[in-house]
């Protein structure tokens, strides 16, 4: 899979390969390769609000996913670090 990424970056728009490579782990439940997928679109792309919010939504996901001990995902989640929601939020501003 990471040459097909590295092929389609190649020849596609970045931001749009990097977007559908999220919600492609999202679907697979893989969130420890999400939030360094955010931080390259957040320096690449500074000013675009899909992906800030996106990073957001993420972060606050995964916080509740930690939190909700019921959910079944709490198991995949539970030893993730991951950035706190304010410090991105500053940082995005």
């Amino acid at each position: 899979m990471p040459r097909v990424v590295k092929r389609a970056l190649e020849v596609n728009d970045r931001k749009k390969i990097y977007l559908q490579l999220i919600s492609m782990y999202q679907a697979s439940q893989k969130y420890q390769y999400i939030e360094d997928i955010y931080k390259q679109l957040s320096k690449k792309f500074n000013t675009s609000l899909k992906v800030w919010t996106g990073f957001l939504e993420f972060l606050f996901t995964i916080r509740q996913l930690k939190k909700d001990r019921s959910a079944p995902a709490h198991v995949v989640v539970a030893g993730l670090e991951v950035s706190e929601p304010k410090g991105v939020l500053q940082r995005a501003l």
